[in-house]
């Protein structure tokens, strides 16, 4: 969780920050397969790399207004 969501959200706050002074840009975060589907006995990796892609589809959201793909 330390690593693959809060680093994830820290990096896209302080990237929106300077993005949103700069005009139009992209973010990208990766996460893997592991994002889509469930694998037997992996619940807390599946869990972090889900939740790396509801961070990127809520910024996506949020962030898309001003610019920000």
């Amino acid at each position: 969780m330390a690593v693959n969501v809060k680093g994830t959200w820290l990096c896209l706050g302080k990237e929106v920050h300077v993005m949103e002074r700069q005009g139009l840009d992209a973010i990208v975060n990766v996460s893997s397969i592991g994002g889509l589907r469930g694998s037997p006995g992996m619940g807390a990796y599946q869990a972090t790399k889900h939740a790396v892609i509801g961070l990127t589809r809520t910024a996506a959201h949020d962030f898309g207004p001003i610019g920000i793909r």
